[in-house]
């Protein structure tokens, strides 16, 4: 019984019947500067939303983009940790030595770090 390997599956099962949609391509190559400008766009539509243009100050907008870059880079960074990492949860529990503790200790990290990025929001 491999709970992981099931998560994997069921995971990979929903993508493939469409359920959800695995959006990676859609951040693949784009740089920091077209992530800004794209950020950008969604203050404005979300300040019109909102009636707030005036309190959209290019101070504040130049507060909020810094903001949504460094949870942006701490977002990728994690994902990509997790992401290169998901081959390797079966052998973790294989192991009683130091190593596993590590990558138990990291996995922890990664998932703290996100709880503090998404508290944010």
């Amino acid at each position: 019984f491999d709970l992981n390997q099931q998560y994997r599956d069921n995971i990979d099962q929903l993508i493939a019947t469409g359920k959800i949609e695995n959006k990676i391509n859609d951040f693949i190559g784009k740089t920091p500067a077209t992530l800004r400008a794209e950020n950008s766009v969604m203050l404005d539509i979300s300040a019109k939303r909102w009636k707030q243009e005036k309190r959209l100050t290019p101070e504040r907008r130049e507060t909020l983009l810094n903001a949504l870059d460094r949870v942006g880079l701490k977002i990728t960074t994690t994902t990509k940790k997790l992401v290169t990492f998901r081959g390797q949860f079966g052998d973790i529990f294989k192991t009683r030595d130091n190593t596993n503790f590590m990558i138990n200790k990291e996995l922890n990290d990664l998932a703290n770090g996100f709880d503090g990025v998404f508290k944010i929001f």
